[in-house]
């Protein structure tokens, strides 16, 4: 399947495109391929990067991320991508000090209820950008649109070429001190889910023979079954190699498939790319909506198993237990009965595997189920921690192998399923490019949803979004040079909360009686202040916290907090502040001192004890809210593994969508499925 020819892509043009099918010698007119529904739309990248640096806060943030690059990292800590081995090895061997990286993501979304017709967005983020920013600042690549899956090969090749084009030209964009840089782009890393993986990798899928696009592992049909599963007894089964996989690409030429490849992909053009391990393992749909999903049903459904705990009165007791929980207020949402879970997003088995399963399962879930469940809930929470030491690594390979052997020690070979395998590869993922939150397909998802919000009628789809987003982002580049009075009226418009990085008490404040506590006063100050107030709630860089005293929320607790810079956990009963001689403000916490044992053999599930002696604690931006939950007869203090994903909608930076630039020219490669090649046209 190849191109027949380009257009502008104006209406008129692609009325009087005429092109010829070089295989069938068959004429083909460019409106009937583009009413046939079939094609895409390939965004100039240059443009768009462009666009996007040219917003201040961005290109100052990309500046400062690639400064520090060229300072010598801890090679124990692992932060985020650009911490990664294999990250830093593409960078020494291909990038000079102020190129710039992107991961690359696609998948398919439904565009109408009623009809099949879908969306597949070719979707683009810079690895060098902080967290929140790279996650609101999506850049779209290419748009598919029709009523079957894209040919990735067709897809696909366009955009490599694109982005080898800017791997030789670079992009001009302007540091703080006005300096004109200009940066290569590379794209490094993949972040797609596994049916996604196998087109864009031309490997076989999951449930195919050699589907594993990391090791090759051949994969077993058990007697009465079609589909393969990756038993654990395999042994000495090898990593995949990029040299190794081109040469059995190039033998499925001629061969047909080996090794589980189908042929070339066009990804092995790509500059920097490794066809192996620049894919991740997506850690959404591996273990949030695959293995733990996997097991709630195991659990669940499968009446006369000794794990079974779908009896209507083992329902009920962990029902009860997980509807009482009360989380902080920066979840999304709060917890649902767990016979709801067909219903769940990928957020809620988020919460449920690392904060809410073990405690409601304990007493219920016999003991060496929970056991190996504990198993996956450490393993993986140490992979999600925001500052990861190799040793960690070391833990979570062992936990994970564990884990994956017992599964089918105790759950059988039929549940030896592809996400189960994919746990293996992970540590090894997050020894490349960071911890698991850092290349996951939230961001994308989300972008997805903003994409398809777009679409207003069933003409035209992807000119509608094309035309759409243009006008949003052409909207936010002008924003960036009008005047004050405009910003501050655009922003009464659209309210969009933006992270806050300092600390604000909030509310009313009362008179607090200091003589009380005057030991604790001067074992923080120094000195026993004469004005003290006492404040309900506090805002610490985007997170809210509260005292015990504030008696307001029903659903929610944001008592409990983690001291990091004291590695001790706080129930805050007092927000106090006051003022020293020099007038400087200070804001503290008065809590009980707190000890904890660990449970589950975790390193953040927490048995607390409340001991009758106070405290002061300084707040400061090392302060991070816990989970705390209060059963019958229970309680545990259940940390959270980083502050990045935890962050509810409105706290965060709001996402505008990908950012494009107000003059380019846009490729369409309209597709006629009759087994011909296809056609190409651009501009609107």
């Amino acid at each position: 399947m190849s191109g027949l020819g380009n257009c502008s892509g104006a209406l008129e043009q692609r009325k009087q495109f005429l092109s010829q099918c070089s295989q069938c010698k068959k004429n083909y007119k460019g409106m009937d391929l583009s009413n046939n529904g079939n094609f895409f739309v390939l965004f100039p990248l240059r443009e768009q990067f462009s666009s996007l640096l040219r917003t201040k806060d961005v290109a100052r943030q990309l500046e400062n991320s690639l400064l520090k690059l060229e300072v010598d990292a801890d090679p124990e800590a692992l932060c985020d991508i650009t911490d990664g081995r294999l990250y830093r090895e593409i960078r020494r061997n291909v990038c000079d000090k102020q190129d710039f990286t992107v991961t690359v993501n696609s998948d398919g979304s439904q565009a109408f209820n009623s009809a099949k017709y879908s969306i597949w967005p070719i979707q683009l983020t810079i690895n060098e950008l902080p967290h929140h920013l790279r996650s609101s600042n999506v850049v779209l690549a290419a748009l598919w649109y029709g009523a079957q899956h894209p040919n990735m090969t067709l897809f696909l090749d366009p955009f490599v070429k694109a982005l080898n084009g800017l791997a030789d030209e670079g992009v001009q964009w302007k540091t703080s001190k006005s300096v004109l840089c200009t940066s290569k782009v590379y794209c490094i890393s993949c972040s797609v889910d596994a049916p996604a993986k196998a087109s864009m990798q031309s490997i076989k899928q999951f449930n195919g023979y050699y589907g594993c696009g990391w090791c090759l592992h051949p994969g077993v049909c058990l007697p009465g079954s079609t589909v393969v599963k990756y038993k654990a007894d395999l042994l000495d089964i090898p990593d995949r190699t990029h040299a190794g996989m081109l040469v059995d690409m190039e033998t499925a030429i001629s061969r047909g498939p080996t090794n589980g490849l189908k042929g070339p992909s066009p990804l092995i053009n790509l500059r920097g790319f490794d066809i192996v391990w620049s894919f991740t393992p997506d850690y959404m749909h591996c273990v949030q909506l695959g293995v733990t999903r996997q097991f709630v049903e195991l659990w669940i459904e499968c009446t006369g198993e000794a794990y079974y705990i779908g009896k209507p009165s083992d329902l009920r007791t962990v029902d009860t237990k997980l509807c009482s929980i009360k989380p902080p207020n920066n979840f999304s949402r709060l917890p649902r009965s767990l016979t709801q879970y067909k219903h769940w997003k990928a957020s809620e088995f988020q919460k449920w595997l690392l904060f809410y399963s073990l405690p409601c399962l304990e007493g219920t879930l016999q003991k060496k189920y929970l056991s190996h469940f504990a198993l996956l809930v450490n393993g993986i929470f140490l992979l999600l921690k925001h500052n990861i030491r190799v040793s960690d690594i070391d833990e979570a390979t062992a936990l994970l192998v564990e884990f994956v052997v017992k599964t089918q020690m105790l759950y059988g070979e039929s549940q030896m399923t592809f996400n189960v395998h994919q746990l293996l590869h992970m540590p090894k993922s997050v020894l490349h490019f960071g911890p698991l939150w850092s290349l996951c397909c939230f961001a994308f998802e989300s972008n997805m949803g903003n994409i398809l919000q777009l679409i207003h009628s069933s003409k035209g789809v992807p000119l509608q979004i094309t035309t759409r987003i243009l006008m949003q982002n052409r909207t936010r580049e002008m924003l960036e040079q009008a005047s004050n009075p405009v910003k501050e009226y655009h922003g009464t418009l659209y309210k969009a909360p933006e992270l806050s990085t300092g600390i604000e008490v909030m509310g009313d404040a009362d008179v607090f009686d200091a003589s009380q506590h005057r030991s604790l006063f001067l074992a923080l100050v120094g000195f026993v202040p004469k004005c003290v107030y006492e404040h309900k709630r506090v805002n610490v860089s985007g997170f809210m916290f509260h005292s015990t005293q504030y008696r307001r929320p029903l659903k929610t607790d944001n008592s409990v907090a983690f001291l990091s810079d004291r590695d001790c956990f706080v129930r805050i009963e007092h927000i106090l502040s006051f003022r020293d001689v020099q007038n400087v403000s200070h804001v503290c916490v008065l809590s009980r001192l707190l000890s904890t044992t660990d449970l589950f053999k975790s390193v953040h599930i927490k048995s607390p004890s409340f001991l009758p002696v106070y405290k002061l604690y300084t707040v400061n931006t090392k302060m991070l809210p816990c989970v705390y939950i209060e059963f019958e007869n229970h309680k545990f203090i259940l940390q959270l593994p980083n502050k990045y994903e935890t962050l509810s909608r409105g706290a965060r930076t709001c996402a505008q969508g990908s950012l494009f630039y107000p003059h380019y020219v846009i490729t369409l490669y309209g597709h006629f499925f009759s087994g011909h090649r296809a056609l190409q046209y651009p501009h609107m």
